[in-house]
């Protein structure tokens, strides 16, 4: 009797061992069929996991690139730079580009410079950090003084360095705003009208295209930082341009500056304007303004040649203007 038990449970167990597939659990089995789907998909997602890793990690300067490093703020090509009074009518754009800058100034004959000229050499230098921060190297370079009150000179220039913050970018209106402050050190050559005060200088600035209109816009202050070397002044200036043919940009500037005090460091009633400070002991008061004519003309996406003539709208004894003639390259990168 215990055998036949015996038999008859080993029986039971290989039947229920030997039930067909399809007998299963609807569910189980729906999870059996999924499983070599899943098990063959998984070698193509390892693979894909692996090419992605594989993937160089881009370097230190193409990751500062692609937050805005060199590129700055994109958007605004249909502009132009501004020309006249070139330290300090600054623009509000965040871009990289050098200017290869020269100018003569002549001097008005009826004053205490007796006429003569400067020329002047430089290579102003802007580096966007990021889309909105942007790193000036605004003066500097190399000048000729020949003026008839002065003994002749030549020598360097001051330097002058600072940054530059965009504030609102707004590409549909094409409008920009941007403040930013210089510092322009005192170790130019003395003889040059250079040397004898270091300055600080915040400005705002700002742009709006209308179409193929555009204007430019700075107001700033220039604080000398010893008040009995140099002289305190606020300035302002305007730009005007007009896309008359593709690429190129007839303008026409204003620029002004207002005296706010006297030094001691020179007995003279005329400023330096955008060139030096001098130390006038007699300037306070005084307002000398200017204008340029000339023209932008894009050579390239990033070249930019211009020219402009610049003349006085105050009596020449207000000032150290009676014409300047400035050409310009901007070269981007």
């Amino acid at each position: 009797m215990k055998s036949h038990i015996t038999l008859w449970l080993c029986f039971l167990l290989i039947s229920m061992a030997s039930v067909p597939a399809a007998a299963q659990d609807p569910d189980d089995a729906a999870g059996q069929d999924l499983k070599p789907t899943l098990e063959a998909d998984a070698p193509a997602a390892v693979e894909d996991s692996a090419l992605e890793a594989k993937e160089p990690a881009p370097s230190f300067v193409e990751s500062l690139r692609r937050k805005g490093f060199m590129r700055g703020l994109e958007g605004f090509d249909r502009f132009v730079h501004p020309i006249s009074s070139p330290s300090y009518f600054h623009d509000p754009f965040i871009d990289s580009r050098m200017n290869l800058l020269t100018l003569r100034l002549w001097l008005p004959k009826d004053n205490q410079l007796h006429g003569g000229y400067v020329d002047s050499y430089g290579t102003p230098f802007y580096l966007a950090l990021t889309e909105r921060l942007q790193f000036m190297v605004t003066y500097g370079g190399y000048s000729r003084v020949r003026a008839g009150g002065l003994r002749p000179a030549d020598g360097w220039n001051d330097w002058a360095f600072g940054l530059k913050c965009n504030l609102i970018a707004d590409r549909d209106s094409q409008f920009l705003l941007s403040s930013g402050l210089i510092w322009r050190l005192s170790n130019g050559h003395a003889l040059t009208l250079q040397g004898g005060v270091d300055e600080l200088s915040p400005f705002v600035s700002a742009a709006k295209g209308f179409g193929k209109w555009h204007v430019i816009g700075t107001v700033g202050g220039r604080l000398a930082m010893d008040r009995h070397m140099g002289n305190h002044m606020v300035y302002e200036s305007l730009h005007v341009d007009y896309e008359l043919l593709e690429n190129f940009y007839p303008l026409v500037e204003f620029n002004g500056l207002q005296y706010l005090s006297n030094a001691d460091r020179l007995p003279s009633r005329v400023g330096a304007l955008d060139f030096a400070s001098i130390g006038a002991n007699d300037v306070r008061g005084n307002s000398v303004f200017w204008t340029a004519v000339g023209f932008r003309w894009k050579l390239r996406k990033n070249v930019e040649l211009g020219a402009s003539y610049e003349f006085p709208l105050t009596p020449a004894e207000n000032g150290s203007l009676d014409q300047r003639v400035i050409v310009s390259v901007n070269i981007g990168f």
